[in-house]
């Protein structure tokens, strides 16, 4: 009778790097890791090492943006910077992360400011902390001050509104480290004239929560906008006009303009060539007017139908309602 013969293949890797290199290698796999080493090495008394380290991850760190839980990496990233105590290696350890991941979540890694830094002014730390902060705050502002102009659509609330934390992080960790620029830029900044404005200074309010340092004049300030606002004379039931937004002093527009304007005018039939149809189209859609639009195709050129709708008074309820809703918010919680 014939035995049975097993047999067993196995293979094996051998993977060798230079000593030198060895956070670099692993680090392409995990980030977290990486920065987990990093702070331990300098806390271990290494920190020349660290930073060596730290450095040998530049060529590719800028792909650790695209890895998975950037929040807790960015807190990570905040903690190594914080440890290793250099400008260049903490630029380098922060580029990747998108500004918007500087919440209250993230901001553990930056506990010395409130804490250990706190009690060691005029520590190194204290100066590359403020620093983050500083240059935080001045590519957001650099980002968000030119848009805050305009009027407000459904897509700059959506926008806005999902800023409200990260600015609410830049400017709490302003006010445990005891800077006062900060503070008195994003006061400026949210007191900006618009609706815009007040929904970022709203937003950021909210994100932060009551009581914090550094938010009772915001909210002061966003309390009396209210109040103003809700001052002025509701919409009266009859009253059909509306303004449009500027961009634009072409002929259709001041045709569009004074239709909309017009108190009692509902509906407007407007004999339009294509490329001039268009126009009006993306006037009006861009701006989220209450208008609706429609071709008429008989004749030659078609007609372009504008109606104002209801949309127009139930807005101004809704944005009523929320003004209302946030002052109870503001003058219960601030």
């Amino acid at each position: 009778m014939a035995r049975a013969l097993d047999r067993w293949y196995r293979r094996a890797a051998l993977v060798v790097w230079p000593r030198g290199q060895g956070v670099a290698s692993r680090t392409e796999a995990s980030p977290g890791w990486a920065l987990d080493e990093l702070t331990a090495m300098a806390r271990a008394g290494d920190v020349a090492r660290a930073r060596e380290a730290a450095r040998s991850l530049e060529s590719f760190w800028h792909a650790a943006g695209r890895y998975a839980d950037q929040t807790v990496l960015l807190g990570k990233a905040l903690e190594a910077a914080r440890e290793l105590d250099d400008a260049q290696i903490a630029a380098m350890l922060l580029r990747p992360f998108a500004l918007e991941r500087l919440v209250p979540r993230a901001r553990p890694g930056l506990r010395g400011p409130g804490g250990a830094l706190r009690s060691a002014e005029g520590n190194p730390s204290i100066t590359a902390a403020r620093r983050i902060v500083d240059l935080s705050w001045t590519m957001f502002a650099g980002q968000v001050g030119p848009a805050l102009d305009g009027p407000l659509t459904s897509r700059h609330e959506a926008w806005l509104t999902a800023l409200g934390a990260p600015c609410s992080g830049i400017i709490a960790a302003a006010a445990q480290l005891g800077s006062t620029g900060v503070p008195e830029d994003a006061r400026k900044l949210t007191r900006t004239a618009g609706d815009r404005a007040h929904v970022l200074a709203m937003a950021t309010l909210r994100a932060a929560g009551a009581h914090q340092a550094g938010f009772d004049e915001p909210a002061i300030d966003c309390a009396e906008r209210i109040r103003v606002l809700l001052a002025q004379p509701q919409r009266a039931p009859g009253d059909w006009s509306i303004e449009l937004p500027a961009g634009c002093a072409c002929d259709l527009c001041e045709v569009l303009g004074t239709f909309l304007l017009h108190s009692e005018r509902r509906a407007l039939d407007w004999p339009l060539a294509k490329d001039k149809r268009r126009h009006v189209h993306t006037r009006i859609d861009d701006a989220e007017l209450p208008v609706r639009h429609e071709t008429r195709r008989q004749g030659r050129p078609y007609t372009l139908v504008l109606t104002k709708t209801e949309a127009l008074f139930e807005r101004e309820r809704l944005a009523r309602g929320r003004h209302e809703t946030d002052l109870a918010w503001l003058t219960g919680n601030c």
